[in-house]
C-alpha cells in the first residue's frame, strides 16, 4: 500500500467517524441565523418632489427606492410590519433614492436637476433614521403619526430633519405616507433655471412619499 492510499484511507476514517458522531451527539455545522427586517414591497410604494416656476408646476418621481429597516432582538414572528412600527421596534432605518432614478415629464429637466443633485459627486440621496415616536389621535380620531428625526443627505449637504407621517394598517403590510417640505438653498443648492433663464424654479420643494414596509427574513 501506497503512502497515497494510507493518506486517502486515513481521511475517509475521519470523515465517516464525525459523521458518526454528528449524529449520536446531535451535534451540527453552525447555521447562518435568517434575520428579520422591513424592507420595501417596491410595486406598492412612491416618492416624488414637486415644485413651482415662472412658467408652471413641476414634479419628479424616483422609479428606484431602497429601504431597509433594522429591529429590535426578541419579537414575536406574528407581528406584523404595522405592529412593529406602532410599538418602536423599529432601531434603525436607511433610505436611498438614486438621483438619476428621477425622472419627471421632461428630459431637460431631468438633466437640469442632475446637476443641480450633483449626481457625478453625490449620486444618491439618503436618509438615516436616528429616531421617532408614535402619535396616537386623541378621542373620536383613530389616525396613528409617526414623527421621526434623522440626517437628510442632498448634494453633498447633511440636515438634521422632522418628518411627519400617518401609519396605515395595511392587512400584513404597514403603509408611511405624508409629504415634507424643504429648500434647495439649506442644502447648497441654487435653484435651476431653464430657457435661457425665462424659467426660474422655486426654492421651495415638497417631497412626497407613499411607502410600503413588508416583513422580510434576511441572511
Amino acid at each position: 500500500m501506497n503512502k497515497k492510499t494510507t493518506s486517502h484511507g486515513i481521511f475517509t476514517f475521519l470523515f465517516g467517524l464525525g459523521v458518526i458522531v454528528s449524529v449520536f451527539t446531535g451535534v451540527r455545522p453552525p447555521l447562518v441565523c435568517a434575520e428579520e427586517k422591513l424592507t420595501l414591497a417596491t410595486n406598492e410604494s412612491r416618492l416624488w418632489l414637486s415644485g413651482n416656476s415662472t412658467l408652471h408646476k413641476y414634479s419628479s418621481t424616483a422609479t428606484v427606492i431602497n429601504a431597509i429597516a433594522n429591529l429590535s432582538s426578541n419579537r414575536s414572528a406574528q407581528e406584523t410590519a404595522y405592529a412593529l412600527i406602532e410599538s418602536n421596534a423599529v432601531n434603525a432605518l436607511s433610505l436611498r433614492v438614486p438621483v438619476a432614478s428621477l425622472k419627471s415629464h421632461s428630459g431637460l429637466l431631468d438633466k437640469k436637476m442632475r446637476a443641480c443633485l450633483k449626481i457625478e459627486s453625490d449620486p444618491e440621496i439618503a436618509f438615516q433614521l436616528s429616531g421617532y415616536k408614535i402619535i396616537k389621535g386623541k378621542s373620536g380620531d383613530t389616525k396613528t403619526h409617526v414623527v421621526g428625526q434623522g440626517d437628510l443627505s442632498v448634494a453633498g449637504t447633511t440636515r438634521k430633519v422632522e418628518i411627519n407621517a400617518l401609519l396605515i394598517q395595511s392587512g400584513e403590510q404597514a403603509l408611511l405616507c405624508g409629504t415634507k417640505e424643504l429648500f434647495m438653498s439649506d442644502f447648497g443648492i441654487t435653484p435651476p433655471t431653464l430657457m435661457m433663464g425665462s424659467l426660474k424654479t422655486e426654492d421651495k420643494v415638497v417631497i412626497g412619499f407613499n411607502l410600503m414596509f413588508i416583513k422580510s427574513t434576511i441572511k
